[in-house]
């Protein structure tokens, strides 16, 4: 029986390679909710309708905040993952891009999702 070294390294590719689909997957699958995030007069749900903030009731405003941060982990991780990737798109990455990165990366998801403009125009709405 024959060792082969390479064979490690060349699983570990796998792994990474697989790791890097898994998150691609999910930058592309979140995108459209991330994106509504920084729109503040309306939340455009996963189905692209839009739904102005001054027509939700309470409740309604309520619901979306209660959803948004029950899933603020999975969308944290779509946005880290749609910069991480977008750090290799030109094939070197720059120094600002690298920070802006790590800044997020160094973010907990509660804080991060806190910070857009929708998180914070729900939680206006719903103080009313």
């Amino acid at each position: 029986m024959t060792f082969d070294p390479s064979a490690g390294a060349v699983a570990a590719t796998r792994a990474v390679c697989r790791w890097l689909e898994r998150e691609a997957r999910l930058a592309v699958a979140t995108r459209p909710l991330r994106q509504a995030l920084s729109q503040p007069g309306h939340y455009t749900d996963l189905r692209g309708l839009s739904h102005p903030l001054s027509d939700m009731t309470v409740t309604e405003a309520s619901l979306v905040l209660a959803l948004l941060e029950r899933h603020a982990a999975t969308l944290h991780r779509g946005e880290l993952a749609e910069r991480l990737l977008g750090l290799d798109a030109n094939g070197r990455p720059r120094p600002t891009a690298i920070e802006a990165y790590a800044a997020l990366a160094t973010t907990a998801a509660e804080d991060w999702l806190r910070q857009t403009p929708l998180h914070r125009a729900l939680r206006e709405r719903v103080a009313q």
